[in-house]
C-alpha cells in the first residue's frame, strides 16, 4: 500500500508528459524526484531490516556456540569422574583434581578462540551479504525504475519495478523480525534450562554443605575433622562434575530442539516469500500482483505476531 500510494502522484505526472515538451521535461523532474525521496526511504529500510538480521544471527550463533561448548567441558567433567572413581587414595584424587582445573582452563581458552573465530567469519558473510543486497540487488532495482521513468510509455513498467523493489524491503523486514523473535525464545528457553539445573545443583551442593558441618559439630579429632573435610572435597569435585555433565546434556538437547523449530519457521517464512516473488515475475496487471502480495503478507505477519508474542 505505501509502494502504491507513493506511485500516485507519479502516475499523474504521466498525462502532463504528453502535452508538451516543457511539460514533459518538468512531469518527468517530478517523477525523478519523486522516486529519488523513495528510493533512499527504501535503502534506509533494507539496510535497517539486514542490520537487525545480523543482530539476531550473531547471538544465535553465540548461543549454539556456548551450547557446544558447554558440552565439550561437560566431556572434560566425565573423564574426571572416571578418573576420581579410579584413583588410588585421596592424594591421588587431589593431583587428579588440580591437573583437571589446569586442562578445564585450557579448554575453555581454546573455545573462547574459536568462538571469535567463528564469531569473525560470520560477520564477514553478514557484511557481503548487506553489500549484495544494497549495493547490488537493490541499487539495480532502482537504477531499473529511473531508467524506464524517462519514457512516458514505460511508466507502468516502472511502476512494476517499484513494487518489486518495496516488496525485496519489506521481505527482508519480515525475515529480520522473525529472527529477532526467534532468537528471543531461544534465549529464553536456554535461560529456563540453566536456570532448573543451577537451581538443582545449588540444592545439592547446600545439602552436602549442610551434612559436613553436622558431621565436624559430632566430633573433636582434628584427625577426623581433616577427614571429613577431604571427603567433603572429593564429594563436592563428584557434584560438581556430575552437575556439568547434566548441564551439558540438557543444553545438548535443547541446541537441537531449537534448531529444528528454527528451521521449520523460517521454511514457513521463505514459502511465502516465494509466493510473492511468483506474483511478481507472473507478468499479471498491478492489481492483481498487490492483491497476490497482500495476502501473502498478511498470513506472513499474522504467523510473525505469534512468534513475536512468544518470545
Amino acid at each position: 500500500q505505501n509502494a502504491k500510494n507513493l506511485w500516485s502522484k507519479t502516475k499523474l505526472i504521466k498525462g502532463f508528459m504528453s502535452t508538451s515538451g516543457k511539460a514533459a521535461v518538468s512531469g518527468y523532474d517530478e517523477a525523478l524526484a519523486t522516486a529519488g525521496d523513495r528510493h533512499s526511504k527504501l535503502q534506509h529500510r533494507m539496510e535497517k531490516a539486514l542490520d537487525e538480521q545480523a543482530d539476531a544471527e550473531k547471538r544465535s550463533l553465540e548461543m549454539t556456540i556456548e551450547m557446544e561448548n558447554s558440552m565439550q567441558l561437560a566431556d572434560l567433567e566425565q573423564q574426571k569422574l572416571t578418573a576420581l572413581e579410579n584413583a588410588g587414595d585421596d592424594d591421588e584424587r587431589a593431583v587428579l583434581i588440580a591437573r583437571h582445573e589446569q586442562d578445564k582452563q585450557a579448554l575453555a581458552e581454546q573455545l573462547e578462540l574459536d568462538k571469535q573465530r567463528q564469531v569473525r567469519d560470520l560477520e564477514q558473510r553478514l557484511i557481503e551479504k548487506k553489500n549484495r543486497k544494497l549495493k547490488l540487488e537493490q541499487a539495480d532495482l532502482l537504477a531499473k525504475e529511473s531508467e524506464l521513468l524517462k519514457d512516458p510509455a514505460t511508466f507502468a513498467q516502472a511502476d512494476m519495478v517499484a513494487l518489486e523493489a518495496e516488496s525485496a524491503v519489506r521481505r527482508e523486514a519480515e525475515a529480520a523480525r522473525m529472527a529477532q523473535a526467534l532468537r528471543s525464545q531461544d534465549e529464553a528457553d536456554l535461560h529456563a534450562v540453566v536456570e532448573q539445573r543451577t537451581a538443582a545443583s545449588t540444592e545439592i551442593s547446600a545439602e552436602a554443605e549442610s551434612r559436613l558441618h553436622k558431621e565436624l559439630r559430632g566430633t573433636s579429632s582434628e584427625e577426623e575433622r581433616e577427614r571429613l573435610m577431604k571427603e567433603h572435597e572429593m564429594r563436592m569435585a563428584r557434584m560438581e562434575a556430575e552437575a556439568a555433565v547434566t548441564l551439558g546434556k540438557a543444553e545438548d538437547d535443547l541446541k537441537a530442539r531449537l534448531a529444528e523449530r528454527r528451521a521449520k519457521k523460517e521454511e514457513f517464512l521463505a514459502q511465502q516469500h516465494a509466493l510473492e516473488k511468483r506474483a511478481l515475475s507472473d507478468g499479471a496487471d498491478r492489481s492483481a500482483v498487490e492483491s497476490e502480495i497482500e495476502k501473502t503478507h498478511q498470513v506472513s505477519n499474522i504467523a510473525l505476531r505469534q512468534e513475536e508474542d512468544m518470545a
